[in-house]
């Protein structure tokens, strides 16, 4: 079984936490924040075992394999709610990804307060 102390330890590793800029693409100039929470790795077995602990997320396979590469999976936190479950739970045992962590939870928040 996993710890959350193993799941923290991979997701600053392998793990990616951004706000995302998008532009408006029907051309009104708006622009828009979206978070993304993932974690990379050719185990697919390891992030099968995450999702079944966190109780969340969705598993694709990347198509770089096609071009020479090992097969890499990334299992991906797409629901806001998730997102901010999955973030809370291990970021008293984040090191490297904690003020990126830090941004999206309060990100996460403030629109959760707005609604």
């Amino acid at each position: 079984m996993l710890t959350d102390d193993y799941i923290a330890g991979l997701f600053d590793g392998e793990g990616c936490v951004i706000l995302q800029i998008h532009n408006d693409k029907r051309g009104k100039g708006h622009s828009y924040l979206e978070p993304q929470v993932c974690i990379t790795s050719c185990n697919k077995e390891i992030l099968e075992e995450i999702k079944t602990c966190m109780g969340c997320g969705k598993i694709w396979e990347n198509s770089n394999h096609r071009n020479g590469n090992n097969h890499c999976y990334k299992l991906f936190f797409t629901k806001q709610h998730d997102m901010s479950t999955v973030l809370k739970r291990i970021y008293p045992m984040l090191r490297i990804k904690r003020d990126a962590a830090d941004k999206v939870i309060k990100f996460l928040d403030d629109k959760k307060e707005k609604c």
